[in-house]
Parts: structure tokens; sequence; C-alpha cells
């Protein structure tokens, strides 16, 4: 299994705790890092191998040109795990996000419903639509 993946922006690093035989992609909140799953590798790592990723300005997840601002559309991400997922040779797998983490695996879940199997979500961030987002 790869330990980062290239992306067109930079670099998306992970971590990959347990050794189940069913995957799970896992995204954490705002200011966080990978290593917060590493919690529930007891209790889950059993059945799942979990890759919990770094996301974009976390870790070492910086742009590679600083003085410009990278954002991540819809069609990038799927781009993204499009090739992750072959890469890796996954044709199925369940998702976990925490805040900023879930609104990646709401995310997720529109772009490849059909490969999904179980989904966690905490706090997830962008179900309900707030005032704060457009203001912001």
């Amino acid at each position: 299994m790869m330990s980062d993946l290239t992306s067109f922006h930079g670099m998306w690093e992970f971590e990959v705790f347990g050794n189940g035989s069913e995957v799970m992609l896992a995204f954490h909140g705002f200011g966080n890092h990978y290593d917060d799953y590493k919690v529930f590798e007891p209790s889950l790592g059993k059945r799942f191998k979990i890759i919990s990723f770094n996301l974009p300005y976390h870790g070492k997840n910086i742009p590679t040109n600083p003085s410009k601002e990278i954002s991540y559309n819809k069609e990038d991400l799927k781009q993204l795990f499009e090739k992750f997922l072959a890469i890796n040779d996954l044709e199925t797998f369940s998702l976990m996000g925490y805040s900023l983490g879930g609104k990646i695996a709401l995310q997720m879940i529109e772009l490849f419903p059909e490969r999904i199997s179980t989904v966690i979500l905490f706090a997830p961030d962008g179900i309900q639509n707030k005032w704060e987002y457009s203001f912001v």
C-alpha cells in the first residue's frame, strides 16, 4: 500500500492502522492529524484496515507553491480518489469522518455511492447549511 499519494497540488499523506480484511478511509477534523484515528485500532482494527489521511494544509500536506492558495473541488476529489482506489486495487471501502473530515466523507458518498460499505460520522460538518458559511 502506498505511504502517500501525489495529487494535483502536492501530497495527501496517510497512515494505515489495523489489519482487517475490509478497508476504511478516515478523514480528521480541522487542525487535527491522521493519528487521531489510531485510537480506533483496538476496536475496529480486526475488521478494518484503517487508512487515515491528513487533509490538505495539515501535517506534511503543504502546497507545492505556498504563495498560491489551493482548494479542491468535487472533480479534483473524485479524480484523486479514483487514482488512489485503482492503485490500491480497492473495489469497496468504508468511510469515517470527524467534523471537516465528515464533510469529505459526505462528498465521497455522493461520488462513490455503489462502492461504499459502511459510514461512521462524528459531528459531521456540512450536513446543514449555515449562514456563517455563506458569510465567510
